[in-house]
């Protein structure tokens, strides 16, 4: 069985920097995904945060958060 988390575990922010840790903390917790919480997708990194997975091995699902206003019901 493959499990993961999320990667508020281990840090708020979601820059370069959190994105590491996080996925630092995800590796030596010896996980195999992480769910990362894409409030403002215009802003992430995608390519570092594909070359991190991809070198330490790891899948991540994701979802994106949306404004109270924006969701459907």
């Amino acid at each position: 069985m493959r499990i993961g988390a999320h990667a508020l575990v281990w840090t708020g922010e979601f820059d370069r920097a959190g994105v590491e840790k996080a996925v630092t903390g995800a590796v030596r917790a010896s996980f195999d995904h992480i769910e990362f919480p894409v409030f403002e997708p215009e802003e992430w990194d995608v390519a570092h945060t594909r070359t991190l997975l991809h070198d330490h091995g790891l899948t991540a699902p994701t979802r994106l958060g949306c404004p109270r206003m924006a969701r459907a019901s």
